[in-house]
């Protein structure tokens, strides 16, 4: 049986998934600009380091109504056979193993949309929501229009008049401004090859990064098992998908306040000895890339007591995020059950 790793994603209140492979990278939406004689689901694009994307409103694309974009929105960058695209988010979930025999066909009863047919492979219930599987080769492919996308065609065809969203506050359109001019920045003489991917998450309303190759996958906090005579930092157990994790919080660790545990809401899920453990946080935020000569040494306001937790630190949404080590964290002495206790 073999399990495929998915990204699942919210959009105007359906949930869909595509393969983690497919995903190059996730933003924060971005001001869009519209394009002469594409499909109404092709909603804009944008200028990413060079490259032009468009990007798709999934809404649009299956025949519904969409909503007002947010600058809480994001943007999913998937290649499909080389072509760069962009698909508008919502929210951006977990990152789940999902097993084949798990998926099911779509429906035929059910479609009212040969566009359903044609670009969802599957569905698969995810705790109580239907997740419908993407195919994105399809999806990208549908249109010989996605096949024509260059830097001098788009730019000619751009339409300076239409905003991607026309409602929007001063301050909204401002922060969809700066984020377009940051992504289309070509900084001269780097490899983006050796860019670092990050989960950006919160602990305690404090900014941390944690590098996805560590990271299984992201899950939410369920029904929680205490363990008896274990330190404060273990939670307990929880049961995921049938296996048994270890759910711990790392806040003391930190120098951070075991505040309001209730506020802990989603996990961190890695490997560590064949065990699955998850590290709970209040949010995970997004995946992010970074250049390894963009981070710097931990702040020297740091505590040395923390600093060997710590690989760096990067600017994030005008504040700085420490760059945390997990696998480090997780071999200390004291943070490991000693079972015959």
């Amino acid at each position: 049986m073999e399990n495929k790793s998915y990204i699942i994603f919210e959009h105007n209140t359906l949930h869909y998934a595509v393969e983690s492979k497919d995903v190059q990278e996730i933003v924060m939406l971005p001001e869009l600009k519209a394009i002469e004689d594409v499909h109404a689901y092709i909603v804009g694009f944008i200028n990413l380091r060079g490259k032009i994307a468009p990007i798709i409103d999934l809404a649009v694309r299956f025949g519904h109504t969409t909503k007002r974009y947010s600058i809480e929105d994001k943007v999913i960058f998937v290649d499909a056979q080389g072509q760069l695209a962009g698909i508008i988010a919502n929210e951006v979930y977990d990152v789940i193993d999902i097993p084949e025999t798990n998926i099911e066909a779509t429906p035929s009863c059910a479609v009212s949309d040969k566009a359903k047919i044609h670009f969802v492979t599957g569905e698969v219930m995810v705790k109580e929501d239907v997740v419908m599987l993407l195919d994105i080769n399809a999806l990208i492919y549908a249109s010989e229009q996605m096949k024509k996308f260059n830097v001098e065609e788009v730019e000619c065809q751009t339409i300076p008049q239409r905003h991607f969203c026309p409602d929007a506050s001063p301050r909204e359109n401002e922060v969809f401004h700066k984020r377009a001019v940051n992504l289309a920045s070509i900084i001269e003489h780097r490899d983006f090859t050796g860019l670092k991917a990050l989960a950006a998450i919160i602990l305690n309303g404090e900014y941390y990064g944690v590098d996805l190759k560590t990271v299984r996958e992201f899950s939410e906090i369920g029904k929680i098992a205490p363990v008896p005579c274990t330190p404060g930092h273990i939670l307990g157990n929880m049961n995921l998908r049938g296996d048994i994790m270890t759910l711990i919080d790392i806040r003391g660790f930190l120098n951070l306040a075991y505040e309001n545990t209730n506020k802990l809401e989603k996990i961190v899920v890695v490997t560590f000895n064949e065990q699955l453990v998850g590290f709970a946080v209040d949010d995970v935020i997004e995946a992010m890339y970074v250049f390894p000569e963009d981070v710097a040494s931990a702040p020297s306001g740091v505590e040395v007591a923390n600093e060997e937790y710590f690989v760096g630190t990067v600017p994030y949404r005008n504040k700085m995020m420490v760059i945390l080590d997990l696998n480090i964290i997780l071999n200390k002495d004291e943070i490991i059950v000693d079972e015959n206790v």
